[in-house]
């Protein structure tokens, strides 16, 4: 009965998650663009040619020579510090009530900082935690060369031929 049980949950999970993947469309790594004495530029990395990079931004899609490029930076996913802090906390709030109800089931216990103890633990463990997520979310590259960029862009090899540029639509996590 068990090994059925087991079966049917491992079934489950697997079964979830492979369409998950499968039905993700290819998108381009966020960016932001920083130049010499300008403002800096947000947007999906879209393609890269020769001597330039193709910008997806809410307000439409924008070319930025890469000469003019002083710095790159790179978001590569992942939670990153706030996350982390995010996480630990209610980690630390749902193991804390759990220890405690579980302590305050035994009687003459004395269970008065054991939610206090995991919460500090736990928001511990998330600070120290913090400043490597952040440093493996984000990547920046300084007088980026093209060959550095084109694996995080939707299209590698530059703008497809004929493409509708309208037809791009606003990047993901933009608001219009």
């Amino acid at each position: 009965m068990r090994m059925t049980v087991w079966a049917g949950l491992v079934w489950l999970v697997a079964a979830t998650a492979a369409p998950a993947q499968r039905m993700s469309p290819p998108f381009g790594s966020r960016v932001q663009v920083t130049f010499a004495g300008q403002p800096a530029r947000n947007g999906e990395l879209l393609a890269i040619d020769k001597d330039s990079m193709w910008l997806l931004q809410p307000h439409g899609l924008a070319s930025v020579p890469l000469s003019e490029v002083a710095q790159v930076r790179v978001d590569r996913g992942g939670m990153g510090a706030k996350g982390a802090m995010v996480w630990s906390l209610v980690a630390g709030v749902v193991s804390g009530a759990a220890l405690s109800g579980a302590c305050s089931s035994i009687e003459g216990s004395d269970c008065s900082g054991i939610f206090v103890l995991s919460v500090g633990v736990w928001s511990l463990v998330g600070l120290l935690s913090a400043p490597s997520l952040q440093n493996a979310r984000y990547q920046t590259l300084t007088s980026p060369q093209p060959d550095e960029l084109r694996a995080r862009a939707r299209f590698p090899q530059g703008l497809p031929a004929g493409m509708a540029r309208d037809s791009l639509g606003t990047p993901r996590g933009s608001q219009p």
